[in-house]
């Protein structure tokens, strides 16, 4: 049986990067591949907005901030979604574009529940953010607006007035610093560009500063706790090489004693025939001597009655010279 796996499950974009619809699954991993020019970069980008919240904290390469708000917002019906797994159920991390009568902005939302597409369109028409939220209530769900620190907060575990578990990224801390180091993390991760050993090195320094704080380091104790099993290993084969004659001993006793118990058994049959014959044997035998005993008791038993008449009758001649 499969472990149940969190976070990001599907991310969508309506009327946004080109899209009309896009929708990605991501719950296993997804290659995307076409000629340039047709999205790619700007679908991956567009991951930012829902996870980072803050655009001071995005970066979108050669284009600016503005230009980019333009361009993933150049519609009220233009939205990034994304589902996410949570070990409480599933929850919908959703941004709404503004459009140019509001300057390109774009306002983040939050609901409990699966990611329905159905949600977002009426005849065919994609819906703008307050029809959505009131179709969305026709359907039972709530959807609160959120403001990106508040958003920010509530996908580290941190607190908000806001009603809803967002813990997608349980951060140690929810510090800036934290937020920081996980925002430069995450980017590098979607851009996989511009890698270098030194930013591998400084980013994994910051990612587990937490625990490089102290400057004493014990390195007796540190290698002792490090080659601890090793040498319980180390002694347990030394145990087991000085006990090796023993264990040879042992098996070869229990290798002959599994060639005697094959002896047995072929053997069984007839021993269990000699065994037989034997018993029958013995009864006959048996009941021959307790014949035999019979009859000499018998015997006995007439010579005895015998010698009584004999000494009675030498009695009586004892007398009989006596009385003369």
């Amino acid at each position: 049986m499969s472990q149940e796996r969190y976070g990001i499950r599907r991310f969508a974009l309506l009327n946004t990067a080109g899209y009309s619809l896009g929708l990605f699954p991501l719950e296993n991993p997804l290659s995307v591949y076409g000629a340039n020019n047709l999205g790619k970069s700007a679908s991956i980008n567009a991951l930012q907005f829902p996870i980072l919240a803050r655009m001071s904290d995005m970066s979108f390469g050669k284009y600016s901030l503005e230009a980019s708000r333009k361009f993933y917002f150049a519609s009220d019906t233009s939205y990034i979604l994304v589902e996410v797994a949570l070990p409480h159920g599933p929850h919908v991390i959703g941004v709404a574009g503004r459009g140019p009568g509001g300057g390109f902005g774009h306002q983040f939302f939050a609901y409990a529940g699966e990611l329905d597409l159905e949600h977002y369109q009426q005849n065919g028409t994609c819906l703008r953010q307050r029809e959505l939220f009131k179709n969305l209530g026709q359907a039972g769900i709530t959807a609160y607006e959120l403001k990106p620190d508040e958003l920010r907060r509530l996908l580290v575990g941190g607190h908000t007035s806001i009603p809803l578990d967002l813990t997608l990224i349980p951060l140690r801390s929810t510090s800036e610093q934290s937020l920081k180091t996980f925002r430069a993390l995450f980017i590098n991760l979607l851009h996989m560009r511009e890698i270098t050993a030194a930013k591998l090195k400084q980013l994994f320094l910051d990612a587990f500063e937490h625990s490089l704080r102290s400057g004493s380091v014990d390195y007796i104790a540190a290698t002792e706790e490090a080659f601890r099993d090793v040498r319980r290993m180390e002694q347990d084969y030394q145990a087991l090489v000085t006990a090796g004659p023993l264990i040879e001993a042992l098996a070869s006793g229990v290798t002959q004693r599994e060639v005697l118990r094959g002896k047995l058994h072929r053997l069984s049959p007839l021993l269990d025939n000699l065994l037989g014959t034997w018993h029958d044997y013995a009864d006959a035998r048996k009941e021959e001597l307790v014949i035999q005993a019979e009859h000499y008791r018998n015997e006995q038993d007439g010579l005895q009655n015998e010698q009584r008449g004999g000494t009675s009758e030498l009695m009586r001649l004892e007398r009989e010279i006596s009385e003369i």
